[in-house]
């Protein structure tokens, strides 16, 4: 009986052993996994949350471009309101100098083509019969807001002066100060 009490304290005692090394060991084991994990869900974290401010920033981004894009379709509108003006008139006039200049070179022989919108056509043609009757040249439509495009007979030569190549020259300078106003020195390039 005392071996029989003996040997089931010995047993009693290895399981209690046994439970508590169990119990040791699933507690490091756990200890070591979220040691483990921890940092991974922290770099994954820090991935999650680095995604969500890019896409926050590149959100913000577009939206002041769009903001931006209808600040210049703005522009233009009040711009092809003013090609009714006699301020518009004097850049045409001008534009037509500069390049009938542009085109001396070439003798009065060869004639030059000028592209205008509709409504500019006949202004230019009284403007030409009246500055350079000696100067030919044929008119032609052109589908822009105003100005003029003006080249040789071989189409070589082409003297650009459009309202839209204008306005397209100065937009990287436009866009700046358009986001410096719209987003009180928005950073936005």
């Amino acid at each position: 009986r005392r071996a029989r009490e003996k040997a089931e304290n010995i047993l009693k005692n290895a399981e209690e052993r046994a439970k508590k090394m169990i119990e040791t060991a699933e507690t490091k084991a756990r200890e070591e996994l979220r040691s483990k994990i921890e940092p991974e869900k922290l770099v994954l974290k820090r991935r999650i949350l680095g995604k969500a401010v890019m896409d926050g920033r590149k959100a913000v981004i577009l939206a002041k471009n769009e903001v931006i894009e209808k600040a210049f379709e703005k522009a233009l509108e009040k711009i092809r309101a003013l090609t009714d003006s006699d301020l518009y008139r004097e850049f045409l006039v001008k534009s037509l100098k500069k390049a009938v200049e542009e085109f001396s070179d070439i003798g009065g022989e060869e004639e030059l083509i000028v592209y205008a919108n509709e409504r500019d056509l006949e202004f230019l043609r009284e403007k030409t019969r009246e500055l350079y009757p000696s100067v030919k040249l044929k008119f032609r439509k052109g589908d822009f807001i105003g100005g003029i495009i003006v080249m040789d007979s071989a189409e070589k030569r082409v003297f650009y002066d459009t309202i839209e190549s204008r306005f397209e020259a100065l937009r990287p300078v436009l866009r700046e100060k358009v986001a410096s106003l719209l987003f009180k020195g928005g950073e936005e390039k």
